[in-house]
Parts: structure tokens; C-alpha cells; sequence
């Protein structure tokens, strides 16, 4: 478990169904059979801020604002014209990510296993998978969706070869400074317990490696395999050393280099100044002191 009381999670990435939401939105979609049901929608947080001023704003609209804000002024993100979709059941998430473009195949298991996905212009959120969580909780994994949009937006709006583990990592770490910003959250007290939930798995070893956790279709794997295993703490604390070693905007840089070319080992070189095999043999030595 993690500090927002949910099992370790999540494909490009979304929070990990808890087992009776899980059950409980597979009811729901089931019992909505092929129906397409209409999402509510959030604009971006431009049109947001152009439509009325940020004290006026209430519930998912005021948070979707102040969230973007954090991302653009404090950390150096692109402009965000991204919407906020929000789906009453994992049916209806499954249909909008084929209707998006997704293969169906990765379309159910990403509905079946996250409760939220960040898309190029849009983050689209299992509602019903968020109706359980408290703001605290619904805005970490706003955050980390925001981030997934935010490094397509970064990649001239498509995937690329970016490392899987620096995309989650980087997304966790967002979201954790956006708390922290908003004070519902600590980035070093979540650093503190990642490393000791990441050093307990490592000695049971039943936590993948970081070499295992290349693409999107690894990490469902992986969670699948490991469905409570620390995944997203131990790209955290990678993310979180590439961080404190060459700063936030490096990371943005190495995203915007996947507009540009396709050479992942090359970018992450350009960006780091060290091999992706050197970073991750390094890493494995910094888990070792924490």
C-alpha cells in the first residue's frame, strides 16, 4: 500500500483498480453492455482560466486549474490544452480508449487495471474507481495523468521510445511536488517510504528491475505479474535521482528530444550525459545506500 491507501498501480499511465471497484465497475460495464455513454467533461485549464476567474472555480474544475498551473509555472511545463474525461464505469472507459485509437486488446486491459489514462489531449478517468478517494488522493493521479499528456504534448503528440520507468517515475514524482505545493503531500516523505517499500521488495524479490519496465506493454505485465509490488516507487526514486542530479527541466528536455528522433539509448544519453546501461547499473548501487 501507499500513502493514498490504494495497492501499489497503474499503463500510461492510471491508477490500479482496488479489487471492489474492480468487481463493482465490471457489473456496472457488463450491465451497460455496448451502450456509449457520455462522459462528463473539464475543459483545459486555459479555457478554464479564460472563462472565469480561479476563485469561482469548484470541484474538478478548480483542481484541473490549479494542478496545470503548478506544472507550467513551477516546473517549466508546455502549455496544457488538455480536457479532463471523466467515465462512469470501466465499460465506458474501455470504449472511449478504442474510440481514441487504442488496439482493443491493450484498450481493456489498461481500462481493466488502471482507473485513469493520460492520452495526447485528454486524461480519461474511471469515475467510479474515483469516487472512493478523497481530493488528496484524486489529485495525485490527476497529476500523474496530466504529466503522461504533458510528455506527449513534449514528443510532437506521439509516444516515441521514451523509457517506460522515467515516464511513471517522472509522473509520480509531478504529482508529488504539485501536493506538496498544495500542502496535501510531502515529496520527501514519500521518498522515505518509496525507498523502504522498494528495499522490502528487493529483499523478497518480487520487484521487477528497471530493465524490465521499457515500454507500456512491459509495465502491464509487470503488474500483472506483481500486482503489489512497488512499481511505481522504484521508478519514483529513479526519476527522483536523475532529478536531483541534473534538475526537473532536464527530464522535460529528454522527452522534447523523442520529437526530434526515435533513438531512445542516444536521447537518454544527450540528456544525462551517461549511457541508459550505466544509469540503471548505478541505480541498482544507489538502492543499495538508502
Amino acid at each position: 500500500m501507499n500513502e493514498t491507501g490504494r495497492p501499489a498501480r497503474w499503463w500510461e499511465t492510471g491508477r490500479l483498480l482496488g479489487p471492489a471497484v474492480w468487481i463493482g465497475a465490471t457489473l456496472v460495464g457488463l450491465a451497460g453492455g455496448a451502450c456509449t455513454v457520455a462522459p462528463r467533461v473539464v475543459p483545459s485549464p486555459h479555457e478554464l482560466g479564460a472563462g472565469a476567474s480561479a476563485g469561482t472555480l469548484r470541484g474538478y474544475h478548480h483542481w484541473w486549474y490549479r494542478i496545470a498551473q503548478i506544472m507550467e509555472y513551477e516546473l517549466g511545463f508546455p502549455r496544457l490544452d488538455v480536457e479532463l474525461f471523466l467515465y462512469p464505469h470501466q465499460h465506458a472507459l474501455e470504449r472511449a480508449l478504442i474510440d481514441d485509437g487504442m488496439p482493443p486488446d491493450l484498450a481493456r486491459r489498461a481500462a481493466g487495471t488502471l482507473d485513469a489514462v493520460g492520452r495526447v489531449t485528454k486524461v480519461m478517468v474511471n469515475e467510479a474507481s474515483f469516487r472512493p478517494l478523497r481530493w488528496p488522493q484524486r489529485l495525485l493521479v490527476l497529476s500523474h495523468e496530466l504529466t503522461h499528456s504533458a510528455q506527449y504534448v513534449l514528443s510532437g503528440g506521439r509516444r516515441g521510445t521514451s523509457e517506460q520507468w522515467l515516464r511513471e517515475g517522472f509522473a509520480e514524482w509531478v504529482a508529488w511536488h504539485v501536493a506538496e505545493s498544495l500542502q496535501m503531500g510531502s515529496v520527501g516523505r514519500h521518498r522515505h517510504r518509496a525507498a523502504a517499500r522498494v528495499l522490502a521488495a528487493r529483499y523478497t524479490r518480487s520487484l521487477p528491475p528497471l530493465a524490465e519496465l521499457r515500454s507500456g506493454h512491459d509495465l502491464l505485465a509487470q503488474l500483472a505479474r506483481h500486482r503489489q509490488a512497488p512499481i511505481y516507487d522504484q521508478a519514483f526514486l529513479a526519476a527522483d535521482l536523475l532529478i536531483t542530479e541534473h534538475g526537473a527541466a532536464r527530464v522535460v528536455e529528454y522527452f522534447r528530444f523523442f520529437a526530434e528522433n526515435d533513438d531512445a539509448e542516444a536521447n537518454f544519453t544527450r540528456a544525462f550525459s551517461e549511457s541508459y546501461g550505466a544509469f540503471v547499473a548505478r541505480f541498482e548501487e544507489h538502492l543499495g545506500t538508502l
